[in-house]
């Protein structure tokens, strides 16, 4: 309840449909109360809201990081892959035959 006082009265707010519909509260303490009652709600549902938004935040920049380091990464196991001989076929890694057959002479001994 979003409640305000207008010349000593207390009135509230609201939408129904497409129309702003003025609820007519009364006067006294007892107004005063749910009033304030209300707009203590109203700050805490802001401050649930502004968490949830940092929260958000926080767990978009801790996906980006890891991202990050997972490309880091696919490219560290790329180099080495490359530099030890192997290349990719249809997405799959393969060491070259070149070099399968030179592994195979060195087993020849057994």
């Amino acid at each position: 309840m979003s409640a305000y006082k207008r010349g000593g009265y207390w009135y509230r707010s609201r939408r129904e449909g497409g129309r702003v519909v003025t609820d007519y509260l009364g006067a006294g303490l007892f107004v005063e109360l749910l009033a304030e009652d209300a707009t203590m709600e109203a700050a805490e549902r802001e401050q649930e809201r502004q968490a949830e938004r940092d929260r958000r935040k926080c767990e978009r920049e801790v996906d980006r990081q890891i991202d990050q380091a997972g490309d880091e990464l696919r490219l560290l196991v790329r180099a080495c892959l490359l530099a030890n001989g192997y290349h990719q076929h249809k997405g799959q890694w393969r060491r070259r035959r070149d070099d399968r057959n030179e592994g195979d002479r060195d087993n020849t001994d057994r």
